[in-house]
């Protein structure tokens, strides 16, 4: 009975199934009982390559999806309530960091192509967002910068390596997160500007963990609620929500997203957000690192799929048909 913009369905029905061992979803694909595989989270290049022997196509959708290093100001190196607090070098550490991390790696590697090197919080396909990173760190053409990354840390008289732990949920985002995590651990070990360390956390203990200030950095992937600009900046950045939970307080970044908030002129609220990811790049609660896709291994004579991968966030049951 859909009478909207779509236009009416194109199957008569869809049966959905869902796996919770991925060696088993392949098996399924293999036989060919499945005509859509969605990727997503749940698959990684090993899996995705085995179904796309089978003659499954590859439908990639657009990031909406960032993932990015999250730092706890107070438990981070010179973090406000360790041995040695030191807002400068706490600042000095988080700029190093961005310069050095080699984003494409993770997308091309960890990702295999189904995501993006994020130069905002916000994802580039969403409106509103700014690149505010580029021009700022690493080789400024979105590549690494070692160089730049040892200049920051001497400067602010910094002795390295620094050690740092980074905490991620192996059960939550899937393969290619923990992929990712352990490429930019070993990233940092290998610049000799720190000793990075990975601790797996089981997701509600990550989340206590990372909700009461008990870890000095962390993956975290934000699925939005819906995909508006806003949905990124209020829930991660806000003071007074800040689902980071890193410690991070900018009263003039509350303001501004406050103000865009109920800013109807869409040139004066775009110049708003443009400042607000100024800001946060300059302050780097976060380091983006990327914006994954959403994808989907389709099985030849199936339509529909990649029209429904838009920046809606949405997976339309109705578009597909055979």
């Amino acid at each position: 009975g859909y009478k909207g913009l779509l236009g009416p369905a194109k199957n008569s029905g869809v049966v959905m199934r869902y796996f919770s061992d991925v060696s088993n979803l392949v098996l399924e694909a293999k036989s060919g009982n499945l005509d859509v595989v969605m990727g997503w989270r749940s698959l990684d290049a090993k899996a995705s390559g085995e179904i796309e022997k089978q003659g499954y196509n590859l439908a990639k959708g657009v990031g909406v999806e960032p993932n990015f290093l999250a730092l706890d100001f107070r438990n981070m190196p010179f973090g406000t309530e360790t041995d040695t607090p030191d807002a400068a070098k706490a600042l000095a550490v988080r700029q190093a960091l961005a310069h050095v991390i080699d984003k494409q790696s993770f997308a091309d590697n960890a990702h295999f192509g189904m995501a993006e090197v994020a130069t905002s919080i916000v994802p580039s396909a969403i409106p509103g967002s700014y690149d505010a990173m580029t021009a700022l760190y690493g080789d400024g053409q979105g590549g690494p910068s070692l160089d730049k990354a040892k200049q920051v840390l001497a400067s602010a008289g910094i002795e390295v390596p620094l050690d740092l732990e980074i905490a991620y949920s192996p059960d939550r985002y899937g393969a290619s997160v923990i992929e990712q995590v352990i490429d930019l651990a070993d990233q940092l070990n290998q610049s000799g500007l720190f000793n990075a360390t990975l601790k797996a956390l089981e997701w509600s203990a990550f989340r206590e963990a990372r909700t009461n200030g008990q870890l000095a950095s962390w993956h975290q992937t934000w699925g939005p609620d819906y995909t508006e600009v806003d949905n990124y900046v209020t829930p991660l950045i806000r003071s007074d929500l800040n689902y980071i939970r890193g410690a991070y307080v900018n009263k003039d970044v509350d303001a501004l997203i406050y103000a865009q908030l109920s800013e109807s002129d869409f040139v004066k609220r775009s110049e708003i957000l443009k400042q607000i990811q100024q800001q946060l790049a300059l302050d780097l609660p976060a380091i983006p690192m990327l914006s994954t896709d959403r994808f989907a291994l389709v099985k030849s004579g199936i339509s529909g799929v990649a029209e429904t991968f838009d920046v809606s966030y949405k997976f339309r049951l109705g578009n597909i048909s055979r």
